[in-house]
């Protein structure tokens, strides 16, 4: 290695290894928002600039709708987003309150452009709920709000799992799906979209501290193929993200035998 990097051309060559290492971002770890511009009376309309805005982080990405008047942004964060559409002659349109969670697909439903100026705006936001729509998959987002507020025994952000519909969580610490069949299928871990078992004892190997994660994505049944090594439960773990701003947080955890609940046979 040091004698490649006495010249210039092994310096150079060893940046082009590096590169091509570089780990891939995993589509595991994004979430994707589609759906189709149209007029009044139904007609698509092609190549209408399309923007989406995170809510909360205020970043814009930009699109066009094809000739067929659909549009799909996809790799992007799971994040409440507005999505708006200009056209001329056309009134303006903004959607507010759209939830893309990590790893699902969403279906906007059609968005209808009325006859107008640019400068008039038409806001929606009492549509019925929006639906993932890439798979027939159970799943529930343990999200920050919650991981906040509700009182769960330990740091470990995987804990979140207790909350969620048909899981059941051991007395060893790692949660399974309660299918009623008695059996135990072995739960996979993730970090946003990165595998994080223990390839060892196949348990999970990050138990990173749960104020450190912005939500817990927990698949139970029938998710897609892209979900290996493990049949059982997939916990996907999604990091905060940063800011421009100095902040942090504080908590002190407690444990003391005088507290707990009296057991069943006292």
């Amino acid at each position: 290695m040091l004698n490649i990097l006495k010249s210039k051309a092994g310096a150079a060559l060893l940046a082009v290894l590096l590169i091509g290492y570089a780990p891939k971002a995993n589509a595991q770890s994004t979430a994707t928002i589609q759906g189709r511009v149209q007029d009044a009376q139904g007609a698509v309309v092609p190549n209408a600039p399309i923007s989406l805005t995170s809510e909360t982080r205020g970043t814009v990405f930009t699109a066009k709708s094809a000739s067929t008047g659909d549009y799909i942004f996809s790799s992007i964060p799971g994040d409440t987003y507005t999505i708006s559409v200009a056209v001329a002659g056309f009134k303006k349109v903004e959607r507010t309150g759209i939830l893309a969670i990590t790893g699902d697909t969403v279906a906007v439903p059609p968005i209808s452009l009325e006859v107008g100026a640019v400068s008039e705006t038409i806001e929606v936001t009492s549509e019925a709920p929006l639906v993932q729509a890439a798979s027939g998959e159970r799943s529930m987002v343990v999200e920050t709000e919650v991981i906040q507020n509700v009182p769960i025994a330990g740091t470990n952000f995987s804990n979140q799992v207790a909350l969620v519909p048909g899981v059941n969580s051991t007395t060893s610490g790692n949660p399974s799906r309660d299918d009623n069949t008695g059996n135990v299928a072995r739960t996979n871990y993730q970090l946003d979209g990165v595998n994080t078992n223990d390839t060892g004892g196949n348990q999970q190997g990050v138990a990173l501290n749960y104020d450190s994660v912005a939500e817990v994505h927990v698949l139970t049944y029938a998710y897609q193929a892209e979900y290996g090594r493990a049949s059982g439960l997939q916990v996907i773990g999604i990091t905060k993200s940063g800011s421009d701003q100095l902040h942090g947080s504080l908590h002190d955890y407690d444990q003391h035998s005088g507290w707990n609940s009296n057991t069943w046979a006292n």
